[in-house]
């Protein structure tokens, strides 16, 4: 008997030891809660039974609204099942706090109790050193706010007061405990179709119809979003009406799937400028199997990582272009993204990014509001997140700002990942990447004339031989209007006879203000020696421009290039 007693007090000691932090009997006590903080405590019934509920909340005398608010959260549903109520309240004139004391029956389960302060009435209301700031914040914060809630029987034996458990153990995927102006993304791989469930919380303005802090599922092959919480499918989520509630379904077919999230600069769990949700732990995103015991099996994290990028124009200040020549030893498929900005109209951009055929010099990819998403922060703010498929070749990836919205120079909120504002682009896979490599325009052996960044007032020249005869495209950037070219070039051969002429009629506008035009032609000339002429005015030119540049401001000037093949 002794030894069984003795086996009886090891077992509870165990049990004791290693059970979730779980203590009997015991009151939830919320008080003298920061200003700027959430509080919240949770507890576990065992059973269906009676709680007690005293909270003490804040009222505001001159207006018809609460400088507090506490509810309590089943933690499996994630509903309200009790908020304090200003209708049952008793008021007292004096210290200007609303009691309710009552009594109710809750199921088995887990439950959450939290208590906030409303932030747009407690600027006042915060301590310094344990002070107020004066005797009039006594009316926006008291330490007696608060709320108890306890077993309604003295046994109270079903009531055991609970540790939070923030962190879903049987998530796919959770990104919750975020801050402000963050961005975080997470992976996951179904070997099998399988139904998702999704929970997100976040930010968002009805007068806009567009949120700001929310979360989306891109497929990692395509890059498509094929999920993605916009505003129209949401439901309020308590607390202030900017705060939105997603929770849904969705069935994916076998792939790979990035889960992101973004928030702007300003409410959430770092600091709520207006009344927090109901459920602000979960202030994000958690993406869970819809029949777990099911799916899970089917469900893996993602194992292979995003390729470090190839090119990475980026932190592209205001007034800036740049480009890098890289060049494809066989077709390959990559992976683009750009950050940039679309002009007022929403028609058009005006920071960009755009891939350029070296040989031909045509664009063969451009960034365009209508290829573009929504890239948080201020609604100019656009990206492009996709894949292209090139041809062997060499090409040159550019990228344009115009004077105004630009990294760390914002007009409106920064994007997500303002860090990347310009153009990135990286393998699509690892094979791909042995055959991907840079080229620098300089060394191009098929360039056999180069008269770029040429100035005003300048009258340039550079003589090439050709052994046989050829074909050669020329590329010439400059200045015309009414059909007259005032910046310009031309070749001549060596009795000084003009072979070509950059004439307007031939010429197409160059982006930017409409007198930059572009000449793009391929001619053929006989064995023989020439001569490459370029010629401005007093002015519009090389990074002295009186009109928006050209896209392609660093080629004003002639290029004659070696048609291969």
């Amino acid at each position: 008997m002794i030894k069984l007693k003795h086996k009886k007090y090891l077992n509870l000691f165990i049990l004791f030891l290693f059970s979730p932090i779980l203590i009997s009997a015991q009151s939830i006590e919320i008080y003298d809660i920061s200003p700027d903080q959430v509080e919240s405590k949770a507890f576990h019934l065992e059973k269906r039974g009676a709680i007690q509920i005293k909270a003490f909340v804040g009222g505001n005398k001159s207006k018809n609204e609460l400088l507090s608010n506490c509810w309590i959260l089943d933690f499996g549903s994630r509903e309200v099942v009790w908020e304090f109520s200003k209708a049952k309240a008793k008021k007292s004139r004096s210290r200007r706090i609303l009691t309710l004391e009552e009594t109710i029956r809750l199921p088995k389960g887990r439950y959450q109790v939290f208590y906030a302060l409303n932030p747009q009435r407690n600027i006042v209301g915060k301590k310094i050193i344990g002070f107020f700031f004066d005797r009039e914040s006594r009316k926006y914060y008291s330490p007696e706010w608060g709320i108890t809630v306890q077993p309604a029987s003295k046994s109270g034996r079903s009531f055991l007061v609970q540790e939070r458990e923030l962190e879903e153990k049987k998530a796919v995927v959770q990104l919750t405990e975020i801050y402000d102006d963050e961005y975080h993304k997470k992976g996951f791989t179904l070997t099998a179709p399988v139904k998702l469930r999704i929970y997100s919380i976040g930010e968002g303005t009805k007068s806009g119809r567009q949120m700001s802090d929310f979360g989306w599922i891109t497929n990692v092959e395509t890059r498509e979003r094929v999920w993605e919480m916009k505003y129209r499918k949401t439901e309020h989520a308590g607390g202030a009406p900017k705060n939105r509630k997603f929770e849904g379904r969705l069935m994916l077919p076998p792939g790979d799937y990035m889960v992101h999230y973004v928030t702007d600069d300003s409410h959430s769990n770092e600091h709520w400028n207006q009344m927090p949700p109901y459920n602000p732990d979960f202030w994000g995103i958690t993406i869970w199997a819809d029949d777990f015991k099911r799916d899970h099996a089917e469900i893996k994290p993602l194992e292979r990582g995003e390729f470090k990028p190839i090119i990475e124009l980026t932190r592209m200040r205001n007034n800036r272009y740049e480009r890098q020549g890289f060049q494809l030893l066989k077709e390959a498929k990559v992976h683009i993204f750009v950050l940039g900005e679309s002009s007022h109209s929403r028609r058009s951009l005006a920071d960009y990014g755009w891939i350029v055929d070296a040989s031909t010099r045509e664009t063969v990819w451009k960034m365009e509001y209508r290829n573009t998403e929504y890239a948080g922060g201020g609604k100019k703010n656009r990206v492009f997140d996709g894949f292209v498929t090139l041809p062997k070749g060499k090409y040159f990836a550019c990228y344009r700002t115009d004077d105004s919205h630009a990294y760390r120079s914002w007009n409106v909120d920064a994007p997500w990942m303002p860090e990347s504002w310009g153009i990135t682009i990286a393998c699509a896979n690892k094979t791909n990447k042995k055959n991907i490599q840079l080229f620098d325009e300089r060394d191009d052996v098929d360039i056999l004339v180069r008269l770029t960044r040429v100035h005003d007032d300048e009258k340039i020249s550079q003589r090439f031989e050709l052994t046989k005869t050829t074909h050669v495209r020329i590329y010439a950037i400059g200045e015309g209007r009414s059909g007259k070219m005032f910046d310009y070039g031309w070749i001549e051969d060596d009795e000084g006879e003009k072979v070509w002429k950059m004439e307007y009629y031939d010429t197409e506008h160059a982006g930017g203000g409409t007198k930059n035009r572009v000449a793009n032609q391929v001619i053929k000339l006989k064995r023989g020696t020439y001569r490459v002429y370029f010629k401005t005015d007093d002015s519009h030119s090389y990074r002295d421009w009186n009109t928006t540049p050209p896209d392609d401001g660093e080629h004003w000037g002639i290029t004659v290039i070696l048609v291969s093949g």
